[in-house]
């Protein structure tokens, strides 16, 4: 998830391939507009089935809060709780 959503922010930002991210990379301080993150919200929502709230990611906009919503999630779908 982590490789796939750094591709992701590195199109949508415009940043060089080789740039990486550390979870407390923040979306807005690294440029994004609000269109940008519109964008990205919907993207997670059409590759993952996850819904993220517009305002919720707005108060937290790093790295680390999608990707642990995303594995939050996808251990839910799965059944694990670990």
């Amino acid at each position: 998830i982590e490789v796939e959503m750094s591709e992701h922010w590195r199109s949508i930002l415009d940043l060089p391939k080789d740039y990486l991210f550390a979870l407390d990379d923040n979306f807005l301080r690294l440029g994004a507009t609000s269109l940008q993150i519109a964008n990205l919200l919907s993207l997670i929502r059409r590759l993952y089935y996850l819904s993220i709230d517009y305002n919720a990611f707005v108060n937290d906009p790093t790295f680390g809060f999608l990707i642990r919503a995303i594995h939050r999630f996808s251990k839910k779908e799965s059944g694990r709780n670990d």
